[in-house]
């Protein structure tokens, strides 16, 4: 993934969430490694089917297609493709600029 900042537009109303959002993501990050170090890859899938999830809902279209990667990575057990996807992911939510409209 490109180091370039991602440039999010979000709803002006969702600005008091997306912090919260955003520092959960990390949380989710750290969460997804040690899921990963343990070889949980049920519950790995089922983790970025959420991520997926609450990204679509706050516009985070590339967080999202991220954690479709992750996901499909889990659910073939491809532990390498696993974790290109959470550099990815940590890649994305540590360059992530969100411009409120």
């Amino acid at each position: 993934m490109d180091t370039v900042a991602t440039v999010v537009e979000i709803d002006a109303d969702l600005a008091n969430l997306i912090p919260r959002y955003l520092n959960n993501c990390q949380g989710d990050l750290h969460f997804a490694r040690r899921l990963l170090d343990n070889g949980d890859y049920w519950l790995l899938a089922g983790m970025a089917q959420r991520i997926r999830d609450s990204a679509a809902s706050y516009r985070f279209e590339g967080l999202g297609e991220i954690a479709q990667a992750i996901g499909s990575a889990a659910d073939r057990r491809d532990a390498e493709a696993v974790d290109a996807s959470l550099r990815d992911f940590d890649a994305f939510i540590r360059s992530v600029r969100v411009e409120y409209i």
